[in-house]
């Protein structure tokens, strides 16, 4: 069974800390600052045994990240540093879904999610990059679906009477 999903969500983490190198010199201070991502996807999801009462499912999908990020000092010295990008994002998912209703299930995914966010830039001698962003997202699911779950094949129970 292949289905689609549409995802827009949002994130925010505290900066505390940079390691690098400065003019060749391995670098790490403490940073005060945040950065917010708002996201959103267009997924396939392929559920190769149908949508039954156990049903694994792979997935991925494209998308934007856009990332406004504060930097209000490094090393204890302030810098008043702000900045906001909005790059191409792909994920990729492994999942799992067990009905526990005719149209409920609850479930389990794994998630590896990457922004396009590598860039360089160089100003009086100095050189800065940043790497691409990624993350790994364990998360507990609950879904509603328009189509019931496909019953079993199995008899229902048995029932035994005394007579």
């Amino acid at each position: 069974m292949l289905a689609g999903e549409g995802e827009l969500g949002v994130t925010s983490a505290d900066s505390d800390k940079f390691s690098g190198t400065l003019n060749g010199v391995p670098v790490t201070a403490t940073i005060d600052g945040s950065f917010t991502t708002v996201f959103g996807f267009a997924n396939l999801i392929v559920t190769p045994l149908g949508r039954s009462g156990f049903s694994p499912y792979i997935g991925g999908g494209i998308g934007f990240a856009s990332i406004d990020d504060t930097i209000n000092s490094i090393g204890g010295v302030g810098v008043a540093s702000s900045g906001r990008e909005t790059d191409f994002a792909a994920n990729l998912m492994l999942g799992l879904d067990f009905a526990v209703a005719d149209r409920w299930s609850v479930g389990a995914r794994y998630r590896f999610i990457w922004i396009n966010t590598a860039s360089s830039a160089s100003a009086g001698g100095v050189t800065a990059s940043i790497d691409d962003l990624t993350a790994h997202v364990i998360m507990a699911t609950g879904t509603l679906s328009s189509i019931p779950v496909r019953k079993s094949s199995r008899s229902s129970p048995m029932r035994i009477t005394a007579g």
